[in-house]
C-alpha cells in the first residue's frame, strides 16, 4: 500500500515539475525539435551553396524559402505533439489547480513547443550568415526578413501546440506536417497572388533586389500577429486577442496590396563597373571582382572573331533582366549574362569555370538579342556557339542528339580560308542583327 502511494506521489511530482517551463525546457521532446529543425536547414542550405553563398539577398531568400518550407511542418508538427501531450496527461486540470491565470499557463506549457523550434532557426541562421559573410563584398543582409521567419516559425508552432491539444486523433502531428508542407510548398513555387503574398515561404529571385524597408517589419507584425492571437484565445483572453488579430490582418492588406513592388532595384549592387578594354565590358557592383576574368573571355572570343567587321562595341551585366523578357535589338551592345556555375560566387574574384563561361559568350554572341518571331535557331547557331568555344553547343545537347548539319558547318569553319569565313560570319551576325533565320548563310 505504502508502496503503491509512493509511486502516484512520484508520478504527481514528475508532473508537477512538467509544468515547469525551465524543466521542459532542459529536457524531453521540445528540445529534439530545436536539433531537428538545425539539422533541417542545414542540410537543406549547405547542399546548394552556390545558388546563395556570396549574395547576402541570396542567402536571406534561400533561407527564407528553403529554410522555412523544411522546418516549419518540423516544427508544427513537434508542438502538435506536445500539446496533444499535455492533453493525454491531463495536465490542463492540473494547472487548473495552480493559483496561476489560464493565460500564463498556457504560456509556461507552449514555451517550449515555441522556444525551440525559434531558437534552432534562429542558430542555423546564424551559421548560414556567418558563412556568407567572407565571401560577400558589397551590400548586407537584410536582417528583418530572418526576425520575420523567427515569427513566422513562431506562429507555425502556436498553431500546432494548439491544434494538439484541440484534437485527440494520434496521427495529428505526422498529418499536420504533410499539410504544412504542402501549403508551403505550394504558396513557395507554385502560388501567385493572395495566399502567396502572404505565406511565410513566399520567394523572390532578384540578386540586384532588396526590400524596402518596411516589408520586414510588416511581415513580423503579420507572423507575430498570428502567434500572439492563437496564444491569447488559447489562454481564454478573447477580448485581448482582438489587438493583435487586427495588427495581422492590417499587415496582411498592406502584403497583399503592395504584391511585388515591396522589392525594388538596389543601387549597391546594381551600378556598373566598367573595363577600359575593347571592346567594353560593364559588370554590376554585385560582380565587379569577376570583371577581369569576364573581360578576359570576351577578348578570348573576340580573338578568333578578328576581322569581323560590326561586332558589339559593348558588353553590359544587367539587372533588370528577367528571364522571358524581349529585349530591344541593340546593334552595338550585348546582355552579359552569368550562368548558375560560371562566377561561383564562394570563388568571389575569378570565373571558376572558364570554358563554360567561354560558351555562355558565345552563345549570347551567336544567338543575340532574338526570341521568337522569324528566329528558329538554325544548325548554323549552334554550330558557331561550337567554333566559338571549342565545345558542343549545350543549349542543343540538353535537348538530346545534335543535328548532323553542327559537325558539317563546325568542320567547314574550321578548315575554310580566313576570308571566306569572315564574309560567311558577316553575313551571318547580319542575320542575327535582324533576327531572321532564313538569312542565315549555308556553310
Amino acid at each position: 500500500m505504502n508502496e503503491a502511494v509512493t509511486v502516484q506521489d512520484r508520478h504527481a511530482q514528475s508532473a508537477r515539475s512538467s509544468l515547469l517551463p525551465s524543466g521542459e525546457m532542459k529536457r524531453g521532446f521540445a528540445p529534439a525539435i530545436g536539433l531537428a529543425v538545425i539539422s533541417a536547414a542545414l542540410i537543406a542550405m549547405f547542399t546548394n551553396t552556390e545558388r546563395w553563398q556570396g549574395h547576402w539577398v541570396s542567402t536571406v531568400g534561400q533561407l527564407h524559402t528553403i529554410g522555412i518550407l523544411l522546418t516549419g511542418p518540423i516544427a508544427a508538427a513537434g508542438a502538435c505533439w506536445l500539446g496533444g501531450r499535455e492533453r493525454r496527461r491531463g495536465l490542463g486540470e492540473l494547472r487548473s489547480s495552480m493559483p496561476r491565470s489560464v493565460l500564463m499557463q498556457t504560456i509556461g506549457a507552449s514555451a517550449p513547443a515555441v522556444a525551440w523550434p525559434v531558437g534552432g532557426y534562429f542558430v542555423a541562421a546564424a551559421v548560414v550568415l556567418v558563412s556568407t559573410w567572407p565571401y560577400a563584398t558589397v551590400d548586407s543582409p537584410p536582417l528583418m526578413l530572418i526576425a520575420a521567419d523567427l515569427a513566422s516559425m513562431a506562429a507555425l508552432s502556436m498553431a500546432g501546440f494548439a491544434l494538439g491539444q484541440l484534437i485527440s486523433w494520434r496521427l495529428a502531428a505526422p498529418s499536420l506536417a504533410v499539410l504544412v508542407y504542402a501549403i508551403l510548398g505550394s504558396t513557395a513555387f507554385f502560388g501567385d497572388g493572395f495566399f502567396s503574398q502572404l505565406s511565410p515561404t513566399v520567394s523572390h529571385y532578384g540578386l540586384w533586389d532588396r526590400p524596402v524597408w518596411w516589408y520586414g517589419p510588416v511581415f513580423f507584425v503579420w507572423m507575430a500577429g498570428i502567434a500572439c492571437t492563437i496564444l491569447l484565445l488559447a489562454g481564454r483572453r478573447r477580448g485581448l486577442a482582438l489587438a493583435p488579430l487586427a495588427a495581422a490582418a492590417g499587415a496582411a492588406v498592406l502584403l497583399v496590396n503592395s504584391g511585388d513592388d515591396v522589392w525594388r532595384l538596389n543601387p549597391e549592387t546594381s551600378a556598373l563597373v566598367c573595363a577600359n578594354g575593347k571592346p567594353k565590358v560593364c559588370v554590376t557592383e554585385l560582380h565587379s571582382e569577376q570583371l577581369l576574368g569576364v573581360e578576359a573571355a570576351i577578348e578570348q572570343t573576340y580573338a578568333k572573331l578578328e576581322g569581323v567587321p560590326d561586332l558589339p562595341e559593348q558588353w553590359s551585366e544587367n539587372p533588370t533582366y528577367k528571364f522571358g523578357d524581349v529585349i530591344a535589338p541593340e546593334k552595338r551592345v550585348l546582355n552579359l549574362g552569368f550562368g548558375e556555375a560560371s562566377v561561383n560566387p564562394t570563388m568571389g574574384r575569378e570565373v571558376t569555370e572558364p570554358g563554360r563561361y567561354l560558351q555562355e559568350i558565345a552563345q549570347e554572341l551567336a544567338y543575340g538579342n532574338c526570341q521568337g518571331g522569324k528566329w528558329t535557331y538554325p544548325p548554323q547557331s549552334s554550330a558557331v556557339v561550337e567554333w566559338l568555344a571549342g565545345s558542343p553547343d549545350t543549349s542543343v545537347t540538353y535537348y538530346g542528339a545534335r543535328p548532323k548539319g553542327i559537325d558539317l558547318t563546325v568542320a567547314w569553319l574550321e578548315g575554310t580560308s580566313e576570308s571566306e569565313r569572315n564574309a560567311w560570319l558577316n553575313q551571318y551576325f547580319d542575320a542575327v542583327e535582324k533576327c531572321d533565320a532564313k538569312q542565315v548563310p549555308t556553310s
